[in-house]
C-alpha cells in the first residue's frame, strides 16, 4: 500500500507535505535560525524552508508573535536555565565552577544563538523583556561565583557584567576557531576576569 501511494504521488507530481508537531516546529525553526539568521523565521520563509503549509503553522501557533514567544522560551530554557541548573548540581570551588560554565557555553554551542535572539529582540520589541530577564538570571548566577571568589561592590558588578557580555558574543567573535582552540583560551580568559 505504501509503495502504491508513492507511485501515485510520483505520477501525479504531488509531494506530500510533512506533518510537524509543535516540538518539531520549534526545534527545526531553531536550527534554521542558527543557519540562516532571523530573516529565515519570518512566516513565509519558515514554511518554505521547512516544506510545510501555513495551515500547519497556525494549527500549532495562534500567531507569529506567539511562535516567537515560544521559540524564545525554548532558547532561554535550553541555553540558560539548563546550564545554570547543571552548575547548581556541582560541588566545585567558585573559580572551577566558572571555568565549567565557560566550557559548557563553548562545547554545547550555547553562545551561537545569542546574537540571533538579540537581533530578534530588536526587531520584535516584545521579546526584549524575555532577553532582559535571561540576562539578569545569567548575571545573578555569575555574580554568585565572583562573590565566592571575594569580589564585591562595583568590581563585582563589572566583572559579572563583563563575563555575560563576553560569553554572549564569544561564539560570534571566535567563529573561525575550533571548539578546542576556544577552550584553550579559557585559562587566559579566566585570568582576565578573575585575577
Amino acid at each position: 500500500m505504501i509503495a502504491s501511494n508513492n507511485k501515485v504521488e510520483k505520477a501525479s507530481g504531488k509531494r506530500r507535505t510533512p506533518r510537524l508537531n509543535k516540538a518539531e516546529w520549534l526545534s527545526r525553526s531553531m536550527r534554521l535560525l542558527e543557519k540562516r539568521g532571523p530573516a529565515a523565521i519570518k512566516l513565509d520563509s519558515l514554511t518554505r524552508h521547512l516544506g510545510v503549509t501555513t495551515g500547519s503553522f497556525y494549527w500549532h501557533f495562534k500567531s507569529h508573535t506567539r511562535f516567537l514567544d515560544e521559540l524564545t522560551d525554548m532558547y532561554i530554557q535550553e541555553f540558560t536555565y539548563a546550564v545554570s541548573d547543571h552548575l547548581a548540581t556541582l560541588d566545585l570551588p567558585p573559580r572551577d565552577l566558572m571555568a565549567e560554565a565557560m566550557r559548557q557555553i563553548i562545547t554545547k554551542g550555547l553562545g551561537g544563538m545569542d546574537v540571533h535572539f538579540r537581533s530578534l529582540a530588536i526587531t520584535y520589541p516584545r521579546l526584549r523583556r524575555k532577553i532582559r530577564a535571561m540576562d539578569e538570571h545569567r548575571t545573578s548566577v555569575i555574580t554568585e561565583m565572583f562573590k565566592g571568589m571575594g569580589y564585591k561592590g562595583e568590581e563585582l558588578r563589572m566583572r559579572a557584567h563583563a563575563f555575560v557580555v563576553l560569553h554572549s558574543m564569544e561564539s560570534a567573535v571566535n567563529a573561525g576557531l575550533s571548539n578546542q582552540d576556544r577552550i584553550d583560551l579559557l585559562d587566559e580568559r579566566m585570568r582576565l576576569l578573575a585575577d
